[in-house]
């Protein structure tokens, strides 16, 4: 697309400007109190855990754990084996159908890649043989879905992130009679990595907002026309460079208007050394959709971040994961607590026995009906050469699958 004479002009461009080193990241002090807001139990199934996604049904009362070997198991809450299916590849997400179904999202290989092998997938629980309705194939990577009946005809939809890695898209699938799927391009670039779904504009139709990494990096609304089409509009934009890896929205600020949340810290492709703009960046909502950052959590490496009131005191916190955090100076900073103390600050918690495992997958759901939020995380233990042998090795004689962080009553 550039000219030989080009591309080496821009590559002297950042040779010559770009500084020579990044400057040090301030951490925020820790209390090492985690256990006054949260239970812990450690849970341990597999010798080289790896999981790929972790959730909680509240209906059914059950887990679901899905591993780099794409198995799916499904555990009833005081964590009983009920069933595992085996998937065609690694599964990324999964939600319950109904009595007799999982809907599984499966990323066809699970390092980055161009191939379009993935798949979305309706499993069944009652046949034995785990018959399945193919809901769409050639996916390219895909990592996240949400169900909506965006055009308004009785029939669900689906939002499908396919992340890819040069190559991906944003794209619904549009239900039509007789179990089919009509897939419309919404955006035809990798790095969709998480939608939210909701109707900002209050007309009837469900919106959405999609994080975006890759070349692309920030939050986009995308604005239901009512006709099977959408309009993009841009939220939040930040440097390509800040690894953003999840999102929440919520009313931080308590102004009655929604805020959000950006977890930054993907550090596993080109330069891995710690980066001061990894963190939790919370951009603040004017009243009229307009962001702007009115905030910033510093957490080395952050990757995944949950919202929801885990100490009861009536305003929403922060539960956040590292999977690339700086764990030879701070081994005990994979998951933090960050408690909502008001007027935009925030009050980091930590635990050494939360460093039992390398978090990849977090979830937050009410698991033991005491009308309070709990987390689930997932381990997934791969040789990254960022983390020390020791460390490793640790974790491999540990052998944590999943965390299991039931929030306390304070009151």
């Amino acid at each position: 697309l550039v000219s030989d004479k080009e591309w080496e002009l821009i590559q002297q461009y950042y040779l010559t400007n770009a500084p020579d080193s990044l400057k040090s990241n301030t951490e925020v002090p820790m209390e090492t109190d985690l256990e006054k807001y949260f239970s812990i139990k450690e849970y341990s199934f597999d010798e080289s855990p790896c999981a790929t996604f972790v959730g909680f049904d509240e209906k059914y009362k059950e887990f679901y754990m899905a591993t780099q070997g794409s198995e799916v198991r499904v555990y009833s809450s005081d964590f009983r084996l009920k069933q595992s299916l085996k998937a065609q590849s690694p599964v990324s997400y999964v939600e319950r159908e109904n009595e007799e179904s999982l809907d599984l999202l499966m990323m066809g290989k699970m390092n980055p890649n161009n191939l379009p092998l993935g798949m979305l997938q309706k499993y069944s629980l009652s046949n034995s043989a785990n018959a399945s309705q193919l809901i769409a194939d050639g996916l390219n990577r895909p990592v996240h879905f949400q169900k909506a009946d965006f055009n308004k005809d009785g029939l669900m939809d689906y939002l499908v992130c396919s992340f890819g890695y040069y190559i991906g898209r944003l794209s619904w699938l549009e239900a039509l009679p007789g179990g089919r799927y009509k897939e419309h391009y919404l955006n035809p670039i990798s790095g969709s990595i998480k939608t939210v779904v909701m109707d900002l504009n209050k007309d009837g139709y469900d919106d959405f907002l999609v994080l975006m990494a890759q070349g692309n990096e920030g939050i986009y609304l995308y604005n239901n026309l009512k006709n099977g089409e959408f309009s993009q509009r841009t939220f939040v934009r930040v440097p390509p460079v800040y690894g953003s890896s999840d999102f929440a929205v919520d009313d931080f600020n308590n102004d009655g208007f929604p805020d959000l949340a950006i977890a930054c810290g993907d550090n596993g492709d080109l330069s891995q050394i710690a980066k001061p703009y990894h963190g939790i960046h919370l951009f603040l909502n004017d009243g009229q959709w307009n962001f702007k950052e009115g905030g910033f959590l510093p957490v080395y490496g952050s990757t995944g971040l949950r919202v929801g009131d885990f100490d009861q005191d009536g305003d929403n916190d922060l539960a956040v994961i590292a999977y690339f955090s700086d764990f030879k100076k701070s081994p005990d900073r994979g998951f933090i607590f960050f408690e909502n103390k008001g007027e935009m600050q925030f009050k980091g918690h930590i635990s050494a026995k939360t460093d039992v495992g390398r978090w990849l997958v977090i979830d937050e759901s009410n698991i033991d009906d005491n009308n309070s939020p709990d987390l689930i995380l997932g381990s997934c233990i791969t040789t990254i050469r960022d983390v020390i042998t020791e460390k490793q090795e640790y974790w491999n004689k540990n052998k944590v699958s999943y965390l299991i962080l039931k929030s306390k009553s304070l009151n």
